[in-house]
């Protein structure tokens, strides 16, 4: 295999790690246990799931469509995948 389906096989765990994290409200009961916190805090896990998500969300969908510019080795990729 080469670099490309590599990264495209890169999409794969992060959009395993996105469901894991869609399913832990349910599982652990968020809703009720942060009903106990503060309004700001709950506002800032709020915040904080969000930048989650959507950090894999961004990798996944850069994983998947732009794995031919990530493969190129070019300075953006290498810093793109480096992070």
């Amino acid at each position: 295999m080469n670099l490309e389906t590599w990264i495209r096989l890169a999409a794969l765990p992060h959009l395993g790690l996105m469901a894991a994290g869609a399913t832990m409200f349910r599982v652990t009961d968020f809703a009720r246990h942060s009903a106990s916190l503060p309004l700001f805090l709950r506002q800032l896990f709020r915040v904080y799931l969000g930048f989650i998500a959507g950090l894999l969300l961004s990798m996944t969908l850069a994983c998947a469509f732009l794995a031919p510019e990530l493969a190129s080795g070019g300075v953006l990729a290498r810093s793109v995948c480096g992070a």
